[in-house]
């Protein structure tokens, strides 16, 4: 952006609103409806004050029809996902998932841009937080082939652990495994993936998606001899050393790096494959 006048960038960032609104909205109505949603998150517009949700129609045979709220969390994922493509990445992956994890589906904005590029593929996603469940069991009804659990994902299982919440933050809910005076604290139930494998309620499976706020590591530990399964994992991860400890575990059992690049506030997104 430094090297583009502000003027110029300003008018880029509206085509493309414009165009994104475009390509995923099916009806007139829906387009102005994402276009909306994106010129609220851009500043051209307030944010009701009370949230509500959105619905729209999409071109998208994968997820015909989104759901999100009209809230500054929802916008900042909207713009993330959308338009700044942080999952494009898993465009050049040279193979088709059958089964795709979503750990930390929040909304299902995620599931939604994994949809575009994998239509026929079988989802199951991981949401602890009640509010943000909601609007994942919205998405995932409307698509098919998709399964939310409501649950935190993690090295332990059947445990039960605080999870830390706040619907004025842009982000950040967590699993909290201390007294946290400026969240609120929502018990959730703690699963291994592995063991729900093994339980039956999932799949294996081919890419797994994960953003769960500094917990990466500890939800990797929890997939055991499933770790080499997939073939690529999308991660973002939350620190130089959890990244580190991402890189070293995938790496150890023949991952290469296939994206790395660096977010906000010492976040990075990475992509890596067999």
């Amino acid at each position: 952006m430094s090297s583009v006048p502000l003027e110029i960038y300003e008018v880029k960032q509206k085509l493309a609103y414009l165009f994104c609104a475009w390509r995923i909205g099916a009806r007139l109505r829906d387009k102005l409806s994402l276009m909306l949603a994106f010129l609220r998150y851009g500043g051209l517009l307030k944010y009701p004050t009370i949230g509500k949700v959105e619905s729209i129609k999409t071109t998208l045979a994968g997820a015909k029809q989104l759901h999100w709220r009209t809230i500054h969390a929802d916008g900042i994922l909207l713009r993330e996902l959308l338009i700044d493509g942080e999952y494009e990445s898993l465009a050049t992956l040279q193979f088709q998932p059958k089964v795709i994890w979503d750990v930390g589906a929040n909304i299902g904005l995620g599931s939604f841009v994994m949809r575009q590029i994998f239509p026929d593929a079988q989802l199951f996603g991981f949401e602890p937080s009640p509010k943000e469940a909601a609007i994942v069991r919205l998405n995932y009804g409307s698509w098919g082939k998709a399964t939310h659990f409501e649950v935190a994902v993690g090295r332990q299982d059947h445990q039960q652990v605080s999870f830390a919440t706040d619907e004025n933050r842009s982000g950040g809910q967590h699993v909290s495994t201390a007294v946290e005076a400026d969240w609120n604290q929502t018990p959730v139930t703690l699963r291994r993936l592995d063991a729900m494998v093994q339980d039956g309620s999932i799949t294996p499976p081919d890419l797994v998606k994960m953003d769960i706020e500094g917990f990466e590591v500890e939800a990797l530990l929890g997939m055991g001899d499933y770790l080499a399964t997939p073939r690529a994992y999308i991660l973002e991860t939350h620190s130089d050393a959890l990244h580190q400890e991402c890189l070293t575990l995938l790496g150890n059992v023949g991952f290469r790096v296939v994206q790395d690049f660096p977010r906000y506030g010492g976040a990075r997104i990475l992509c890596m494959a067999r």
